[in-house]
């Protein structure tokens, strides 16, 4: 069983992603033992295979935006870019994605007026990359984060418990993700009409030409959104356990009856959509770690405050395990400053 960490009640005040400038959250992939590393030209070849591989770079873009303007300029539908992570959006970020079949080769001047930078890799993609894959269950990622504060450095926290606050959900914006696997289309469709995501929901209705918001929501081309929304449920539901539950891991709700007892006191569906549970909800050979070892932790001082360099394993957050040293604020999430005043 693992302990709380030894740290002290007054936490410094910090501030994280100051001015939202996105050199000050970097995040690698790491490939192997070593973290991929920021490449600001792009070099693309002809496709090397059904799948093509592709470091990609990108600084203050969302993943989803960068999806949509990597598959513009390549002239890919947006489903044929896979990712096996989303990286935040005020960030300096390096990822693996996977481009399935041809593309074009003409508008690759384009990607770096938008902040986006592909290299493509050696050898064969075997196929596509997928949230919460195999691929990104053994993944890990390497940050560099500055922490502008005042204080002196805190005491060091080698272990922390990899949960975040309600905000992080939005206002139940998680829900979409209930209403899909209990088949619940067209609530979840009303839903995401009126939330961000909606002009990704209209541009797959226009495209296609389809007659309802529900038939969008169920097209291929909306297929990893939808998969994300699922994803986020799924998270807020580990969230929930992972608060006070004394495993080292846990696995996300899938059809897995041993599993599904683990939040049975937060939500059991009466039915679950059969397509749903088949494509997004089959049981995965990992956990979630609930709690994560951070060895490699360095500090370097810095101009403002300090640089915060370590690695974590795919689902653990970043900013959850600096919480544990300073009381901050995002300035890339000031909505989150309004509720906690």
């Amino acid at each position: 069983m693992y302990a709380a960490a030894n740290i002290t009640a007054e936490k410094p005040q910090a501030v994280l992603k100051k001015d939202r400038n996105p050199d000050h959250f970097i995040v690698c992939e790491k490939n192997g033992m070593m973290p991929m590393k920021p490449h600001f030209f792009t070099n693309v070849r002809g496709a090397s295979g059904s799948y093509t591989g592709f470091q990609m770079t990108k600084r203050g873009v969302s993943g989803p935006d960068a999806q949509e303007i990597v598959a513009d300029v390549l002239g890919v539908p947006f489903d044929a870019i896979s990712v096996q992570g989303r990286k935040d959006k005020w960030a300096l970020t390096t990822q693996k994605i996977a481009v399935k079949g041809r593309y074009k080769l003409d508008r690759l001047e384009e990607l770096e007026t938008q902040g986006i930078w592909l290299q493509q890799l050696r050898g064969t993609q075997p196929g596509k990359l997928l949230l919460g894959g195999p691929e990104m269950q053994r993944m890990q990622n390497f940050f560099s984060i500055m922490v502008h504060t005042d204080a002196p450095v805190p005491p060091e926290v080698t272990t922390f418990r990899n949960v975040v606050g309600q905000q992080r959900f939005g206002d139940s914006g998680h829900e979409v993700g209930r209403m899909v696997i209990e088949g619940d289309f067209e609530q979840a469709a009303d839903r995401l009409e009126n939330s961000l995501t909606r002009h990704k929901l209209f541009r797959v209705q226009d495209d296609h030409r389809l007659t309802s918001l529900v038939d969008a929501l169920l097209h291929e081309d909306f297929g990893q959104q939808l998969e994300w929304e699922v994803l986020q449920w799924q998270s807020y539901l580990w969230n929930e356990v992972a608060q006070t539950t004394d495993r080292s891991e846990l696995h996300l709700w899938s059809m897995d009856p041993e599993v599904q007892k683990l939040y049975a006191h937060l939500w059991s569906p009466d039915s679950v959509d059969a397509e749903i549970a088949e494509w997004y909800l089959r049981p995965r050979e990992k956990g979630r770690p609930v709690w994560v070892d951070v060895p490699d932790h360095k500090v370097v001082e810095a101009e403002g405050g300090y640089r915060h360099e370590f690695t974590l394993p795919s689902g653990a957050y970043a900013t959850t395990y600096l919480a544990e040293m300073y009381d901050y604020v995002d300035d890339s999430r000031p909505w989150e400053h309004k509720k906690e005043a």
